[in-house]
């Protein structure tokens, strides 16, 4: 699922976290970046986590 305006679009590649269930675990992907992801629903409200890259602070 492609995420952000055109010229900067992430694809989010979502699946079942191993270890935790009822979480997802995946990445979001532009070109040669790959930024590992995990999400919830806690609450009736979806979160997502992001590990921060040094990439990150060019883009």
């Amino acid at each position: 699922m492609p995420l952000g305006d055109s010229a900067l679009i992430w694809t989010l590649h979502p699946g079942p976290h191993p270890q935790h269930r009822g979480s997802s675990r995946g990445e979001l992907v532009r070109d040669a970046l790959r930024l590992p992801v995990v999400a919830d629903w806690e609450h009736g409200e979806f979160s997502m986590r992001a590990r921060s890259l040094p990439e990150m602070a060019q883009i």
